[in-house]
């Protein structure tokens, strides 16, 4: 998936040009392009893949290290077309595995 940075840093010097670390207090950050997303941890302590995207950047505080997560839908600067893309491969590949986790629990009865 493609950022637009011209677009998120534009955004960002809009939004963000009085935004102060909340540990520091300083106002110097830096903008890592890179999308990224969380992952979900279940109860059994297992990750998810396949589950909820957030296309998210790092802005990192330049004195302390503090880093904050920014939702690039909210700052628009990720092609909407490519995301909905992105969020459909996503839920066919959690529906495989939940048809391959159907399916091996099949077989263990089947050798049962």
């Amino acid at each position: 998936m493609q950022i637009n940075k011209e677009k998120l840093q534009k955004n960002l010097d809009e939004k963000w040009k009085a935004v102060h670390c909340p540990y520091c207090n300083d106002h110097k950050w830096t903008v890592d392009p890179t999308i990224m997303t969380l992952v979900e941890v279940e109860e059994n302590k297992q990750i998810t893949l396949g589950g909820k995207f957030q296309p998210l950047v790092a802005v990192t505080c330049r004195c302390c290290g503090n880093v904050a997560l920014v939702n690039t839908l909210i700052l628009d600067c990720i092609d909407e077309k490519e995301y909905k893309e992105v969020i459909y491969l996503i839920r066919q590949t959690k529906t495989s595995k939940i048809i391959l986790r159907i399916y091996q629990k099949w077989k263990m009865i089947q050798n049962f």
